[in-house]
């Protein structure tokens, strides 16, 4: 029986989800259900309610839900983070994952300053991960009509 390219060559990467609400539960679904090879495997949420929600909805075992980022890299192994808390969250957030060799991909917007737009650019760079922002408007038909009137 002969494997296809996505079998044989692409490694299942881990990823704790941080921020159970709506945006996160998107991502989640997104994962699970349409990402190969993607795992979710934690979640962090300080909100016990929406934690707890969130993690029996994708079968999250209460053994990997946390409140805080930390405590998910403290007691368990996994490649990368989704961020969809609040903006002024996100600098925090990204650079402790990419301080901890975690690749990195958030929600929009990626920070409230430029300041911190650089500080987690800079953190990801140091550490060898990759850092992406979800912004997939671009694409869409009102935007690129708004960017063809603009240039």
């Amino acid at each position: 029986m002969s494997r296809s390219y996505k079998e044989t060559y692409v490694a299942a990467v881990r990823v704790v989800l941080i921020g159970a609400g709506r945006a996160g539960r998107v991502h989640a679904n997104s994962l699970t259900n349409h990402v190969a090879n993607g795992m979710l495997v934690g979640i962090v949420d300080s909100v016990p309610d929406t934690l707890n929600d969130t993690g029996e909805m994708y079968g999250i075992g209460s053994e990997a839900r946390f409140a805080t980022l930390e405590a998910a890299i403290d007691k368990l192994a996994f490649d990368a983070v989704v961020i969809t808390t609040p903006t002024f969250t996100h600098k925090a957030l990204a650079v402790a994952a990419a301080e901890a060799g975690k690749h990195v991909f958030c929600e929009k917007p990626m920070a409230l300053t430029l300041e911190e737009c650089d500080a987690m650019t800079e953190a990801a760079k140091r550490n060898g991960v990759m850092l992406q922002i979800g912004f997939m408007r671009r694409f869409s038909p009102e935007f690129a009509a708004a960017y063809e009137r603009i240039n």
